[in-house]
């Protein structure tokens, strides 16, 4: 590759191992999160937090009428939690039109530093 003489090349897309990569990613997974009606947890943009009514509008149901996920987000890993496995299912559907996924399974421990 030949280097420009007195121009700037910029990446379309971000590349494993720059430093701006972690944060590409993490643009476009809450993009694609948002697009399916996730928001970021006021404490922590990392969290992502979507809720559901038994009529399967989004938004913010009355207490106990609800089905939530929430979304840790640690660098490229994901852990989902939710009260509603027929929605964490459509949830891993809508990701894996988007993303490569592996589903490692069930969650043994997380070590929060």
């Amino acid at each position: 590759m030949e280097e420009p003489n007195g121009q700037v090349w910029e990446f379309l897309k971000g590349v494993n191992g720059l430093k701006q990569g972690g944060a590409t990613f993490f643009k476009t997974l809450l993009a694609a999160m948002q697009e399916f009606g996730f928001r970021s947890a006021s404490a922590d943009d990392c969290v992502l937090v979507y809720r559901e009514t038994s009529d399967g509008s989004a938004g913010r149901p009355p207490k106990g009428n609800e089905s939530i996920i929430v979304v840790l987000t640690v660098v490229d890993d994901l852990v989902e939690v939710g009260n509603d496995k027929t929605l964490l299912r459509r949830v891993i559907d809508h990701l894996k039109t988007k993303f490569e996924v592996t589903e490692d399974g069930t969650l043994d421990w997380f070590l929060n530093v």
